[in-house]
């Protein structure tokens, strides 16, 4: 995903356009016809293509470009009769640049009609 940012309200800083990519390999068990299970590794990368600029600004931060780095672990599992799923992520990003550096966890589920 490519991202292009507007002039934000009130600072009038131009955040910089930022190139996003989401991965995984994952594995697929299917123990019986009623329940389908994905595990694997995930994982996402983010750059900051272009600069940051406004009036508050400075010449040294408009030349930073953030990135973040981030693998993980996936788990999901498909009820296909009963058309629901469940899913679970965690992340741990590493060798962050210019940004905050941590721990992810996303829980997801859905239900077809």
């Amino acid at each position: 995903m490519y991202e292009f940012h507007t002039t934000q309200e009130g600072t009038r800083t131009h955040p910089g356009q930022t190139f996003d990519l989401d991965y995984s390999l994952m594995k697929t068990f299917t123990p019986t016809k009623a329940i389908a299970l994905h595990v694997g590794l995930v994982g996402y990368e983010q750059r900051q293509i272009t600069a940051t600029t406004g009036q508050a600004v400075t010449p040294e931060e408009s030349t930073q470009r953030y990135s973040v780095n981030a693998l993980g672990a996936a788990s999901n599992v498909t009820f296909p009769k009963r058309k629901v799923n469940f899913g679970l992520k965690f992340f741990e990003e590493f060798a962050n640049r210019s940004t905050f550096q941590g721990f992810s966890f996303q829980a997801s589920g859905s239900v077809s009609f």
